[in-house]
């Protein structure tokens, strides 16, 4: 059987997923490949999101996202009814819960895609027949939601310049 690389990305991650994906025979890397490829997070579509304060949605850390968005929505509500002061402290807090979301938007990435190479790799370990034959392997569409969040951001980034510029 031809000898199958692995996906770029778990050179990268720790001896855990290193482990199981030793064990993997050509036609299984193969299958990981494929599978980890379609599960995987792009760091740049990460950093977008976090740009609108979505990051957490985005590598499905639901709870997070949540908290996040109640927070801001809790500043509104606040500017709202008139607790200026309480509600500028609030968006001090988002806002450097907001920078350190931007500074460490590869590291998450990273941390999530390595926690989806090991579900992958122990799925494929498990369920798919070491003899099976290769998959069919297409080309990679593109990723659908980082062309949408970058659009959207040129959009506002374009909107604050012409605000400014006024």
């Amino acid at each position: 059987m031809a000898q199958i690389e692995l996906h770029p990305d778990v050179r990268k991650f720790g001896p855990e997923v290193q482990a199981i994906l030793q064990q993997l025979t050509p036609s299984q890397i193969a299958y990981f490949n494929i599978m980890y490829e379609k599960r995987s997070k792009a760091a740049l579509a990460t950093f977008l999101a976090a740009l609108f304060g979505l990051d957490y949605f985005y590598l499905e850390q639901y709870s997070v996202g949540f908290l996040k968005i109640l927070l801001i929505a809790g500043v509104m509500g606040l500017v709202l009814l008139g607790a200026l002061d309480f509600a500028a402290f609030l968006l001090a807090i988002y806002g450097i819960w907001w920078l350190i979301d931007i500074g460490s938007c590869g590291s998450r990435t990273r941390a999530v895609n390595e926690r989806i190479a090991l579900e992958v790799a122990k799925q494929v370990k498990d369920l798919v027949d070491p003899n099976a034959p290769l998959p069919q392997i297409t080309e990679r569409q593109n990723n659908l939601l980082l062309v949408v969040l970058a659009a959207i951001a040129i959009l506002l980034w374009a909107f604050v310049v012409a605000l400014t510029v006024r």
